[in-house]
């Protein structure tokens, strides 16, 4: 095998070995992090999604401390919300389901970034808002800020209609959610009662 070719191999799974070991033990990969914060920061666009990427699902993973543990690293990803490629953003607003479901801890920095989302230039960028807070609230409304809730009530009146026929669509199916489960005898926290009003 060519030294090249070999390296261009290693290069390729690179962030698939980050993410592997990350999983096993986060503390083999101590030196690699600054890389990884450095590597967020590339004007090399490819580059930075693939990083944006791998620390999304490590950051997001279910059971991960990697925020609290690596504070510049997780500020840095934070940044990355406000990329100025799309589909970075995008990336980042994805992976916000998993934040808001399985680390409340970070709830509130997340909620931040997802409600400047909710208002990007972007069309794309807004419709994955509308999908994340909409996939979280269907599956439990107790992890969404009221504030989000109202950023998706407000994506009704959204000047393109892609985004507004997928707010409409998502709060018709939370509706639904909830009016089923209110027929079924099961009591409304105040949120739920403020959302069933408001729809």
């Amino acid at each position: 095998v060519e030294k090249g070719s070999a390296n261009s191999t290693i290069g390729d799974h690179l962030f698939d070995l980050i993410l592997e070991l990350h999983g096993v033990d986060s503390s083999v990969l101590l030196s690699v992090m600054p890389q990884l914060e450095f590597k967020l920061k590339s004007s090399d666009v490819e580059e930075r999604l693939k990083v944006t990427d791998i620390l999304s699902r490590m950051f997001s993973q279910k059971g991960s401390t990697l925020s609290s543990e690596n504070k510049p690293l997780w500020l840095c990803y934070l940044s990355r919300f406000g990329d100025i490629v799309p589909s970075i953003r995008i990336n980042c607003v994805k992976y916000s389901r998993d934040f808001l479901l399985y680390h409340p801890h970070l709830v509130v920095e997340i909620a931040e970034r997802l409600h400047e989302r909710c208002c990007d230039q972007d069309e794309s960028v807004r419709l994955e808002a509308v999908r994340t807070i909409s996939e979280v609230a269907a599956e439990n409304l107790k992890n969404i800020p009221e504030k989000l809730l109202e950023d998706l009530q407000e994506r009704l009146r959204d000047k393109k209609w892609t985004v507004r026929r997928e707010a409409m669509h998502n709060l018709a199916k939370l509706y639904r959610q909830l009016a089923s489960s209110s027929s079924s005898g099961a009591h409304f926290s105040k949120l739920e009662e403020k959302c069933v009003n408001w729809m």
